[in-house]
């Protein structure tokens, strides 16, 4: 019963249903407008999320980098390249909230900056999780719904982690170097058989994605999904919605997930915190949309 208050306490849930609720006025849905192929992969994409949250992987690999930063700019760099390796494997909402909280409950106990580095660590998120087909949902429907093999997929989405890369380390030296005291790691247990596991279903469902294995069995059924419906440019389209990503609070979950988890866990200014991120976020959709702009027009 708790649960089921909590879900329809959530203003994501609520404004979700009533969009849903006014589209069918529009449009009658269709069961061939489903990708199946799409949905299914999404799926274990979620409860691979799910498994390697529960085992604790991310959590023990914070800890560790806290144990190893001795100021503050070291600790965000850290935790901000954490987040986009994170975002890689687990997509950029489950980064969000494993990161975010373990980085404000160290920074409330040392009166460390939280504004900024909590903004880093989301856009960290949401860089890496466009970098890997899994990383977001709509990565996942791209490369089903378009056919993009794994060594083009990549060949899109490199330059663009590159150049985010270089734009988000670069703002992490305009962080004071405060010295911090070294922290120690707590102990968090692993379970590594049930990781390994887990990382080798894992491997099974990359090869899953790009439709190696699981076309035998499962066939596309042609997509629907807004953009997808009426264009052919699976690059454009690629880039467009990751970089689409960055900007307002709606961009991506995950951006709604910061500041959710910033208003949860900080002692900050949740206005100043607001406004400093908008500042960042909108700056890292402008230079990124140029970069993208750039690599459509140029074939780059």
């Amino acid at each position: 019963m708790t649960v089921l208050k909590n879900i329809f306490k959530d203003r994501i849930f609520q404004i979700s249903l009533v969009i849903t609720i006014i589209s069918l006025f529009f449009a009658r849905p269709r069961i061939s407008d489903i990708n199946f192929h799409t949905l299914y992969s999404v799926t274990a994409m979620l409860c691979l999320i799910q498994i390697y949250a529960y085992l604790h992987v991310l959590d023990i690999l914070a800890y560790k980098l806290t144990s190893l930063a001795d100021n503050t700019r070291k600790l965000t760099l850290l935790f901000t390249l954490l987040s986009v390796l994170s975002g890689m494997f687990l997509g950029n909402d489950i980064t969000v909230l494993t990161l975010i909280p373990l980085y404000l409950n160290v920074a409330k106990k040392y009166q460390l900056p939280q504004i900024y580095p909590t903004t880093l660590i989301g856009m960290g998120a949401n860089i890496g999780a466009a970098f890997t087909p899994w990383g977001n949902p709509h990565n996942i429907f791209i490369v089903s719904n378009y056919n993009v093999p794994a060594n083009v997929f990549f060949a899109w989405s490199t330059p663009y982690l590159i150049v985010s890369l270089v734009i988000l380390i670069a703002t992490c030296f305009f962080l004071p170097k405060d010295h911090i005291p070294v922290n120690q790691t707590e102990n968090i247990h692993v379970n590594w058989r049930m990781t390994i596991l887990t990382t080798a279903v894992f491997i099974f469902f990359f090869f899953g994605v790009f439709s190696i294995i699981s076309s035998q069995f499962i066939s596309n059924v042609p997509s629907t999904i807004l953009v997808g419906k009426f264009t052919n440019f699976a690059k454009a389209l690629l880039l467009g919605s990751n970089i689409g990503g960055f900007g307002s609070v709606v961009g991506s979950m995950a951006n709604m997930l910061v500041l959710k988890t910033f208003n949860q866990h900080s002692s900050a200014s949740k206005r100043k915190f607001f406004k400093h991120w908008t500042i960042l976020q909108f700056s890292g959709l402008i230079i990124l949309t140029i970069v993208g702009w750039l690599r459509i027009y140029f074939n780059i």
